[in-house]
């Protein structure tokens, strides 16, 4: 037996969450190490996506220079103090290949001299009697820390109870190769976007292909939500539309049995049917359904709590499990907190999580205060400052609704007391912790919000009160503030939504000066309303300069 390894911090996974958490862990000066059970960092991205080409874009043409507004448009490198450090300087694809992410990963860990132990797969985690964890390989390395900080993934493939579903190929394993299903009948298990990449690969070879799951297709597009169904996969739905022998269903799978000749039958019935049960016998099928959290490592003294599908860990808004003191979780299992309403599954939302656990973690377990900048104080130049961060801000762009900043007001009129601004943590973190951070004074939430989904994402109507921030459909500021005493809202409001997304403009800055005003002043101010007839002015670069009220 290898001899004892001890930590502070024990980071499983050297994937994305655990390279950006061990990146600043290190900045930060902690005791950590990052263990991994494959002979590489980011060795999920070297088989997945399983055709090779990632649905986050890279976007390097943006005509801006600011490295921090240009990862709006970045969704796959790792933060760092280092712009060259990004995947847009190593490809220039819209839909980058995967192995570009691989060797990004690779060069991060190695420029940040990251501490990292490969092939060390983690086989038994335990509670020991002084709260910290042990940790048990399976070629007998054991470890020991305080922190254990799971950055793992999704990493088992989700498999559906139903009976005979072992005679369906799995994403993880099927043949990527379409002439393997030349003149086939196929049914692909599943309506998410592994299963529309697949049936896009299948479509020029297959005889017929068709979907299934009990829900209805959900598109991007509609949802706005980037891990529904994206546009560059949905080649599929015109095959099925335009009536080109494919199918989608909307069905309850019964079960799937080999049939003498070697084909599959699959029994199934429709969610829009009753009482009627199809059987249709195919050549394959395939299952693309997704993945889930490995708890099997855990044994009985730190078992963590599931969601209740048991796909993923719960969690707090610290990202601590609330059975488990002192076990955190990082990455793509965090989608737990926003799942299907924020981006905390992909790298260009669990990126910013995992920079705010970094800094939760100091406050916890370290006793650091949470950094901040001062603002301020006239409300005119505190409206600019803010609206100068929105205009560029990354984090809470991506994490709209999820991520938010805390302005804490002097609770004196002291000579040189300005606001505190805090950058960048969950919203429900700053809800619940907010009155403690604060001091007991009275704090502002400012974050991106989007508003109602309309009926139809191409078409919709405006013309009721298009005026009113509140009524936004499409993303803009919000700003709220709560009472130190106990976090409720006292007040809100809601910029108006801006063509271009830039609030520079005195309009948007007069207005949220004027709700700084009242609203410390008591008043409940929603949102902004300008004139009902208005000139909009924009200079040469197309940014908005002033609303001007319409000559009659």
């Amino acid at each position: 037996m290898q001899n004892l390894r001890t930590t502070d911090y024990l980071i499983l996974g050297a994937g994305p969450a655990g390279l950006q958490l061990a990146y600043y862990l290190a900045r930060a000066g902690r005791e950590y190490l990052v263990i991994d059970a494959a002979d590489h960092v980011g060795s999920f991205f070297s088989l997945y996506p399983r055709h090779r080409t990632l649905l986050s874009i890279n976007k390097v043409a943006t005509g801006r220079d600011d490295a921090e507004y240009n990862l709006r448009h970045d969704w796959n490198s790792l933060l760092s103090d280092d712009p060259s450090m990004r995947v847009t300087a190593k490809t220039r694809e819209y839909f980058p290949p995967a192995d570009a992410l691989v060797e990004h990963m690779a060069e991060f860990a190695a420029s940040n001299s990251l501490a990292i132990e490969l092939n060390r797969r983690a086989q038994r985690i335990q509670r020991r009697d002084d709260g910290g964890f042990e940790i048990t390989c399976d070629d007998g390395a054991r470890y020991q820390a305080k922190i254990l900080l799971v950055a793992t993934g999704t990493a088992l493939p989700n498999i559906p109870d139903v009976p005979g579903i072992e005679l369906a190929q799995g994403y993880e394993r099927m043949s990527i190769d379409p002439e393997d299903f030349l003149n086939k009948n196929v049914l692909i298990i599943g309506k998410g976007n592994s299963a529309f990449e697949t049936a896009d690969n299948l479509i020029p070879t297959t005889a017929i292909l068709h979907m299934i799951s009990p829900h209805p297709v959900t598109l991007a597009w509609e949802s706005r939500f980037v891990g529904h169904v994206r546009a560059v996969n949905n080649n599929f739905l015109d095959t099925y539309h335009l009536k080109s022998q494919n199918a989608i269903i909307d069905g309850q799978l019964h079960k799937l049995e080999r049939t003498p000749s070697g084909k599959i039958r699959v029994s199934f019935s429709s969610i829009h049917a009753v009482n009627e049960v199809e059987q249709i016998e195919y050549d394959a099928v395939l299952r693309c359904t997704g993945f889930r959290f490995d708890a099997t490592i855990f044994d009985a003294s730190c078992q963590p709590a599931l969601s209740d599908c048991g796909r993923l860990p719960r969690m707090t808004s610290s990202f601590e499990s609330p059975t488990v003191p002192g076990l955190y979780f990082a990455g793509t299992l965090t989608q737990f907190l926003d799942h299907k309403r924020a981006q905390s599954a992909f790298i260009h939302g669990f990126r910013y999580n995992t920079e705010s656990l970094a800094k939760i973690l100091s406050r916890r377990v370290e006793g650091a205060a949470l950094p901040f900048v001062r603002l301020p104080r006239d409300s005119a130049d505190m409206a600019r400052a803010v609206l100068e961060r929105m205009n560029r801000v990354s984090s809470l762009w991506q994490q709209v609704g999820f991520l938010a900043d805390m302005i804490v007001l002097p609770s004196g009129d002291r000579p040189g007391d300005a606001p505190r601004y805090y950058h960048a943590y969950p919203y429900d973190y700053l809800v619940e912790y907010g009155p403690e951070l604060a001091g007991g004074a009275d704090f502002y939430l400012c974050m991106f919000r989007l508003g109602t989904n309309p009926p139809n994402a191409h078409d919709y109507d405006r013309s009721i009160d298009v005026f009113d921030g509140a009524s936004s459909v499409n993303i803009h500021p919000v700003l709220e503030l709560r009472s130190g005493a106990d976090g409720s809202v006292r007040s809100e409001f809601h910029v108006l939504e801006d063509f271009l997304a830039d609030w520079s403009g005195r309009a948007y800055v007069d207005s949220v000066a004027q709700y700084f005003e009242r609203s410390r002043a008591g008043e409940r101010m929603l949102s902004q309303r300008p004139p009902p007839s208005r000139v909009i002015v924009r200079d040469e670069n197309m940014r908005l300069v002033d609303v001007q009220e319409a000559r009659r």
